[in-house]
Protein backbone atom coordinates (compact mmCIF):
# COMPACT_ATOMS: atom_id res chain seq x y z
CA UNK A 1 0.00 0.00 0.00
CA UNK A 2 2.57 1.93 0.36
CA UNK A 3 4.27 2.54 -2.84
CA UNK A 4 0.60 3.14 -3.98
CA UNK A 5 0.15 5.84 -1.52
CA UNK A 6 3.60 7.56 -2.23
CA UNK A 7 2.98 7.29 -6.23
CA UNK A 8 -0.59 9.07 -5.82
CA UNK A 9 0.73 11.90 -3.24
CA UNK A 10 3.40 12.39 -5.80
CA UNK A 11 1.02 12.67 -8.65
CA UNK A 12 -1.83 14.65 -7.38
CA UNK A 13 0.67 16.93 -5.90
CA UNK A 14 1.80 17.56 -9.40
CA UNK A 15 -1.17 17.88 -10.64
CA UNK A 16 -2.88 19.76 -8.30
CA UNK A 17 -0.77 21.46 -6.09
CA UNK A 18 0.71 20.20 -3.24
CA UNK A 19 -2.04 22.81 -1.50
CA UNK A 20 -4.62 20.79 -2.53
CA UNK A 21 -7.28 19.12 -0.03
CA UNK A 22 -6.87 15.82 -1.72
CA UNK A 23 -3.03 16.07 -1.39
CA UNK A 24 -3.70 16.57 2.41
CA UNK A 25 -5.95 13.91 2.47
CA UNK A 26 -3.48 11.48 0.98
CA UNK A 27 -0.71 12.51 3.47
CA UNK A 28 -3.36 11.89 6.02
CA UNK A 29 -3.43 7.90 4.60
CA UNK A 30 -0.21 7.69 4.09
CA UNK A 31 0.55 8.95 7.74
CA UNK A 32 -2.02 6.43 8.89
CA UNK A 33 -0.69 3.54 7.15
CA UNK A 34 2.90 4.48 9.19
CA UNK A 35 1.05 4.69 12.58
CA UNK A 36 -0.68 1.23 11.96
CA UNK A 37 2.75 -0.29 11.09
CA UNK A 38 4.16 1.16 14.21
CA UNK A 39 6.63 3.82 12.47
CA UNK A 40 5.37 6.68 14.57
CA UNK A 41 8.34 8.87 14.01
CA UNK A 42 6.99 9.11 10.44
CA UNK A 43 3.89 9.12 10.83
CA UNK A 44 3.81 12.25 12.80
CA UNK A 45 5.24 15.11 10.94
CA UNK A 46 3.34 13.44 8.01
CA UNK A 47 -0.12 14.06 10.09
CA UNK A 48 0.73 17.60 11.07
CA UNK A 49 1.56 18.26 7.53
CA UNK A 50 -1.51 16.98 6.33
CA UNK A 51 -3.63 18.80 9.16
CA UNK A 52 -1.95 22.02 8.31
CA UNK A 53 -2.60 21.80 4.79
CA UNK A 54 -6.23 20.84 5.22
CA UNK A 55 -6.93 23.74 7.26
CA UNK A 56 -4.95 26.06 4.91
CA UNK A 57 -7.13 25.16 2.30
CA UNK A 58 -10.67 24.08 4.26
CA UNK A 59 -10.45 26.22 7.24
CA UNK A 60 -9.68 24.90 10.48
CA UNK A 61 -13.42 24.49 11.57
CA UNK A 62 -14.02 21.90 8.44
CA UNK A 63 -15.09 17.97 9.62
CA UNK A 64 -11.77 16.39 7.18
CA UNK A 65 -9.53 18.73 9.80
CA UNK A 66 -11.02 16.86 12.67
CA UNK A 67 -11.08 13.74 10.80
CA UNK A 68 -7.16 14.10 10.79
CA UNK A 69 -6.65 15.55 13.69
CA UNK A 70 -8.44 12.20 15.55
CA UNK A 71 -6.16 9.80 13.60
CA UNK A 72 -3.10 11.89 15.20
CA UNK A 73 -4.78 11.19 18.14
CA UNK A 74 -5.59 7.27 17.43
CA UNK A 75 -1.79 7.25 17.38
CA UNK A 76 -0.93 8.97 20.36
CA UNK A 77 -3.20 6.84 22.20
CA UNK A 78 -1.50 3.58 20.51
CA UNK A 79 1.87 5.00 22.25
CA UNK A 80 0.59 5.54 25.54
CA UNK A 81 0.95 9.52 25.41
CA UNK A 82 -2.52 10.40 26.93
CA UNK A 83 -1.95 13.89 27.77
CA UNK A 84 -1.22 14.90 24.00
CA UNK A 85 -4.28 12.58 22.69
CA UNK A 86 -6.73 14.33 24.86
CA UNK A 87 -6.58 17.67 23.94
CA UNK A 88 -6.84 16.64 20.26
CA UNK A 89 -9.44 14.26 20.72
CA UNK A 90 -11.85 16.90 22.22
CA UNK A 91 -10.67 19.44 19.41
CA UNK A 92 -11.54 17.34 16.75
CA UNK A 93 -15.05 16.22 18.56
CA UNK A 94 -15.43 20.29 19.01
CA UNK A 95 -15.21 20.46 15.33
CA UNK A 96 -17.22 17.36 14.18
CA UNK A 97 -20.52 19.19 16.73
CA UNK A 98 -19.74 22.58 15.29
CA UNK A 99 -19.24 21.63 11.58
CA UNK A 100 -22.25 18.75 11.93
CA UNK A 101 -24.52 19.11 14.66
CA UNK A 102 -24.15 17.22 17.77
CA UNK A 103 -26.50 14.14 16.22
CA UNK A 104 -23.94 13.35 13.67
CA UNK A 105 -22.42 9.95 13.46
CA UNK A 106 -18.98 11.38 13.24
CA UNK A 107 -19.56 12.67 16.22
CA UNK A 108 -20.58 9.71 17.89
CA UNK A 109 -17.07 7.88 16.30
CA UNK A 110 -14.94 10.64 17.75
CA UNK A 111 -16.18 10.58 21.26
CA UNK A 112 -16.21 6.19 20.85
CA UNK A 113 -12.50 6.67 20.00
CA UNK A 114 -12.03 9.19 23.06
CA UNK A 115 -13.83 6.67 25.44
CA UNK A 116 -10.99 4.34 24.45
CA UNK A 117 -8.42 6.77 25.19
CA UNK A 118 -9.98 7.55 28.66
CA UNK A 119 -10.39 3.43 29.27
CA UNK A 120 -6.34 2.60 27.99
CA UNK A 121 -5.36 5.63 30.22
CA UNK A 122 -7.17 4.32 33.72
CA UNK A 123 -9.61 6.57 33.58
CA UNK A 124 -13.10 4.33 33.35
CA UNK A 125 -15.52 5.84 34.91
CA UNK A 126 -15.32 9.21 32.47
CA UNK A 127 -14.88 6.50 29.90
CA UNK A 128 -18.02 4.55 30.47
CA UNK A 129 -19.43 7.97 30.24
CA UNK A 130 -18.28 8.72 27.27
CA UNK A 131 -18.87 5.36 25.64
CA UNK A 132 -22.39 5.95 26.83
CA UNK A 133 -22.82 9.44 25.11
CA UNK A 134 -21.78 7.67 21.47
CA UNK A 135 -23.71 4.54 21.24
CA UNK A 136 -26.69 7.36 22.33
CA UNK A 137 -26.17 9.22 19.43
CA UNK A 138 -25.52 5.61 17.33
CA UNK A 139 -28.55 4.94 18.56
CA UNK A 140 -30.71 7.99 17.72
CA UNK A 141 -28.92 7.77 13.42
CA UNK A 142 -30.11 4.24 13.12
CA UNK A 143 -32.57 3.77 10.44
CA UNK A 144 -35.45 2.65 13.40
CA UNK A 145 -35.07 6.13 14.80
CA UNK A 146 -35.16 8.09 12.36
Amino acid sequence: AEPLFARALKTWGQTLGWSHPSVAGCQGNLAGLYSAQGRYAEADPLFRKSIRSMEGSLGAAHPAVAGLINKLAEMYTAQARYNEAEPLYRRSIQIFISALGPEHIDVAIAIADYAEMLRVAGRPREAAEARAHARAIQARNTVRNR
